[in-house]
């Protein structure tokens, strides 16, 4: 049992070190003169260990670039993850971008060559906007955080109750045990009330040890524990 709430007690530890860990919750490709710019809203308190691991470009549904990482960086500016790759396009392509979290989950966002799409970085909200999409994810982030902390709690109460209560079982139980219940004796099955066992043992079976007797009686209210 004790192992039981150690375990339960590190998974919960686990469990509130990754529950902000999510996938990009945005995602704005840009394009200007064969250069595609690739904006994520992609917050991480542990950039080496939470990142964007894998951004995928297609045109008009063609694999044209795939490029991998191992962390990732924030711009102050805007609070979010910037890429910058040469992407050869003409106007009406379709451009399709691909965000792939180191963790879980992955994002796609959109964008045609020629559109009145946001083409210009400055356009795209700054962290330090309270309208940003930046500043909603952090307060999603807090919740989710919040709601992971209390369902770990949860878990640690419904435990210690589970020993309590199979505590208390144990001890109604030996409470339970009168001196007026009837039992066998070991030695030579006669039935005998509990409270009578110890002196029937030393009367009739005067052969046996102390430390037999003794033993006899632990084993007989064992088994009228069950």
């Amino acid at each position: 049992m004790h192992y039981c709430v150690l375990n339960c007690l590190l998974n919960f530890f686990l469990i509130s070190g990754n529950v902000t860990a999510h996938a990009p919750t945005a995602i704005y490709p840009t394009y200007k003169e064969d250069t595609l710019t690739v904006y994520i809203d992609h917050p991480s308190d542990e950039p080496d260990k939470h990142y964007i691991k894998t951004v995928t470009v297609l045109v008009n549904d063609v694999e044209y670039l795939v490029e991998s990482y191992t962390t990732q960086t924030v711009d102050d500016a805007k609070g979010l993850v910037t890429y910058s790759y040469t992407v050869v396009a003409s106007e009406g392509d379709v451009i399709s971008v691909n965000a792939e979290c180191s963790i879980e989950g992955d994002l796609t966002g959109t964008h045609t060559v020629g559109s009145s799409d946001k083409d210009d970085p400055n356009d795209y909200p700054d962290k330090d906007d309270p309208d940003s999409v930046g500043d909603s994810n952090k307060d999603n982030g807090e919740v989710v955080l919040l709601l992971g902390a209390i369902i770990g709690v949860l878990v640690v109460i419904i435990v210690l109750v589970a020993m309590l209560h199979k505590k208390q079982k144990g001890k109604t139980k030996k409470d339970n045990i009168k001196k007026d219940d009837w039992t066998t004796c070991p030695k030579c099955g006669s039935s005998i009330k509990m409270g009578k066992l110890p002196s029937h043992l030393d009367t009739v079976h005067t052969k046996l040890t102390r430390k037999t007797k003794d033993k006899m009686i632990d084993q007989v209210t064992k088994q009228m524990k069950i």
